[in-house]
Order: structure tokens, then C-alpha cells, then sequence
């Protein structure tokens, strides 16, 4: 288990093995040299005693071919790759001192522009060797680096944990599905504030004014004792903007009375009406994904989003669907 130094220190944080990590500095740094000093003694700044102007040159390309396998296993060995792509490498690394030995036997005589043109002329073949292996090492290096920036920053990704009685779930969810989740969910009552579209004021929506609001429950029963009649459904209030539907208990038809024998709260009825009324105001008010069983909020990148914990993802919007559960 990793120690709270280590932790806090950052020492048991690194995915790169400390040993690992000098075997790439360390052949970084020898294929730097190699190349460096191949270079120096090519151009016969540095140039060992007794050594003719072709012998100094054929020592400079084999120092220089050598180094550059060399510089690129070492960026190999500390990139996070798989071990396809460091096997690659190295058998890349490995054509590429082919190229090399051929090189130390083809130079200077077998090479073009040599002392001896009589003899098979093999520098497009080495070239093309030391090549092969080059372009092989060099498209793994590629290979690790992409795949290493794409570890830190997927970029078209969002990482979430979800825990959920006692279960945490890392989800994926593409970056351009929550930002298209606008500002945070803040309307979760009846009232809507100004003219947003909720669920309780978009057009064709039921009164959002549900039962639970009534301050006067029993004003229905008053108002059925004096004969009064109103179309607005029980347990719902208008505001009294509606005052042509109150008529005279004179104009309406005679109706049989709910305390009546015959009525139908009698022995003969059933008290449809009073349980319709009943059903009406205890209600289960509006149906949306604020009061659902699934409903929940996660953390993300981007602050706090309302996530669906049925299908497992965030969420565009409140609508409910039809797998829609009470709390």
C-alpha cells in the first residue's frame, strides 16, 4: 500500500519505472554524444591521429548511424507504450545498425564517387536499409507520443465516477453532450420563473397549479352544499379569472343529492364523484425527471450535472420517459 509521503510527495504517482527511466535518459544521452562526435569527426574538426580524410569519414557516419538508433530507443523506453510498439522500435533500431555495418563495408570503395567505380557501387542499398530502420523507429516514437497525449487529454471525453449505494462507476461521456446541457437544473417547483419553458409552462401543459397548492380544501364541498357549480376541476383554483362559469342553482337542472338514498353517495350509488374529487386532489403532480427514482446528480469537469442512473448517462434534458418511476 502506498504511504502517505509517497502519496503526497508524488513518488508513488509516476507510471514510469525509476530504472526504466534511467535506461532512456541514459541512452538519450550516449546517442546525443555518438551523434555529436560523428559529426565533429566527419567534418575532420576532431579528427584522431594517423587517420586519412576517407578513414575520418567513415568513422563519423558509423559514430553518427549509430547514435541516432540510440536517441530514439531512449525517447522509446520512457514514452508509455505497449510492447508492440517498443518491439517494433527495437527491430527498427536494429535495421538501422544494418545499415550501419553495411555502410563500414561498402565505404569508401564500394561507395558512389569512390576510388574504385569497377566495383559493385552498394550505396543505394545501404541507404536504403538505414532508412527502413529509421522510418520504423521513428513511426513508433510517433505512436507513443500521440498515444501519450492522448492519455492526458482525450479531449472529446469527460470522465465521471458515479457511486451509487456503495458502487462507483468511472463513465465516459462525450464532452460535447454535457456542454450542450446549458446552466444547471434550478426550476423544480410549479412556478416558473419569467417566461423559461419548463415542464409546468410549456404550451399544451395541464394547469401547473397542482392540488397541494389549494390554501381552502374544503371550499368545493361548500361551495356543492349551496348549489354552486363551476367547470374548473376540484382541488384546482382559476385565480377568479373565470366568473362567467359560476351560474344559479335555478338554472341548472335538478340534480340528485350525495346525502340522498338515490344519490350517489346513498346505498345505491358509489361516490364516483367524491372519489374522483378526492383522487383529484391528491394527485401526483407533474411527471418529470426531478422526481424520478433514477434521478441524481454527478460531478463532472464541468461542475454538477443531473444524471439518469436507468441509462446510465447525463442528461439533455427534464423530460420524463416512459421508464419513469416515482421517488
Amino acid at each position: 500500500m502506498t504511504s502517505l509521503s509517497e502519496t503526497y510527495g508524488g513518488a508513488g504517482r509516476s507510471e514510469v519505472d525509476p530504472r526504466r527511466l534511467s535506461l532512456g535518459a541514459g541512452l538519450f544521452v550516449g546517442g546525443t554524444l555518438l551523434l555529436v562526435a560523428g559529426i565533429l569527426v566527419a567534418a575532420e574538426v576532431l579528427v584522431p591521429r594517423g587517420y586519412t580524410s576517407g578513414a575520418a569519414r567513415r568513422l563519423g557516419g558509423i559514430l553518427g548511424g549509430l547514435g541516432v538508433p540510440l536517441v530514439t530507443l531512449g525517447v522509446m523506453t520512457v514514452l508509455p507504450a505497449d510492447r508492440r510498439t517498443r518491439a517494433a522500435a527495437v527491430v527498427g533500431a536494429a535495421i538501422m545498425a544494418l545499415g550501419v555495418a553495411l555502410f563500414s563495408q561498402a565505404y569508401p570503395n564500394h561507395w558512389v564517387g569512390g576510388p574504385r567505380p569497377e566495383l559493385v557501387d552498394l550505396t543505394l542499398p545501404t541507404a536504403g536499409v538505414y532508412f527502413l530502420g529509421a522510418a520504423t523507429t521513428m513511426w513508433c516514437v510517433f505512436v507513443g507520443v500521440a498515444n501519450f497525449k492522448t492519455r492526458n487529454d482525450p479531449g472529446g471525453t469527460v470522465t465521471m465516477e458515479v457511486t451509487h449505494k456503495g458502487e462507483t462507476k468511472v463513465i465516459e461521456v462525450e464532452r460535447d453532450q454535457v456542454r450542450g446541457l446549458g446552466g444547471g437544473v434550478g426550476l423544480l417547483g410549479g412556478t416558473p420563473n419569467g417566461d423559461v419553458e419548463t415542464q409546468t409552462n410549456r404550451p399544451g401543459s395541464a394547469d401547473p397549479v397542482d392540488a397541494t397548492s389549494d390554501p381552502e380544501p374544503n371550499r368545493s364541498t361548500a361551495a356543492d352544499s349551496l348549489g354552486l357549480s363551476s367547470t374548473t376541476p376540484s382541488g384546482r383554483s382559476d385565480g377568479g379569472s373565470s366568473t362567467t362559469d359560476i351560474s344559479s342553482p335555478l338554472d341548472a337542472p335538478a340534480e340528485p343529492d350525495a346525502a340522498s338514498p338515490n344519490g350517489p353517495g346513498g346505498p345505491d350509488g358509489s361516490g364516483t364523484r367524491s372519489t374522483a374529487d378526492a383522487a383529484a386532489r391528491e394527485g401526483p403532480g407533474d411527471t418529470y425527471c426531478g422526481n424520478c427514482a433514477e434521478f441524481d446528480y454527478v460531478k463532472t469537469d464541468d461542475g454538477m450535472r443531473p444524471y439518469c442512473g436507468h441509462y446510465d448517462e447525463v442528461m439533455d434534458d427534464m423530460e420524463a420517459c416512459e421508464q419513469w418511476t416515482p421517488r
